[in-house]
């Protein structure tokens, strides 16, 4: 179990994390994301984790005050990185799965954000992204209807 704490440089909130106006918490997407992970890259894998206790969901993503990793995504080859996700998840105690195998073993462990709940996206991942940064670079300012926080039971 991981509890989230602001590291930013430029905090100035008191309130826990995940705090609203601040990128700190526990970071994770609605859908995974296996191909960036399989990506020319020995840093990323794709995983499945259980996110609670607060919980700011964006449109593409969430963060939360605590979480943990349930399952790591094996990628469609065999080479020194599958075996290194399989190590790294033995020592987390966790699965190894294949990618399509990802969502099944996450459900075991928890349940999706309900329909509904999440923003409605207003453009492609990339964008969203784009627009964020550029707001919080010009003024700070996130658009709140692009953010909903919710708490979920501990």
């Amino acid at each position: 179990m991981h509890a989230a704490v602001c590291r930013a440089e430029r905090a100035d909130h008191a309130e826990p994390a995940p705090a609203h106006d601040c990128s700190c918490g526990i970071h994770a997407w609605y859908e995974p994301c296996p191909t960036l992970s399989w990506a020319a890259t020995r840093h990323l894998v794709a995983g499945a984790v259980a996110l609670w206790g607060e919980i700011e969901l964006h449109p593409f993503g969430m963060r939360a005050a605590r979480g943990m990793i349930v399952a790591l995504a094996l990628p469609p080859w065999s080479g020194t990185k599958p075996r290194r996700i399989v190590e790294m998840a033995a020592a987390l105690e966790v699965d190894a799965v294949p990618a399509r195998q990802l969502e099944a073993v996450a459900l075991e462990h928890g349940a999706p954000i309900p329909p509904g709940m999440a923003p409605e996206p207003r453009a492609s991942r990339a964008a969203y992204a784009l627009e964020r940064r550029l707001a919080e670079a010009e003024s700070g300012w996130r658009p709140s209807s692009l953010v909903s926080r919710m708490r979920s039971p501990d």
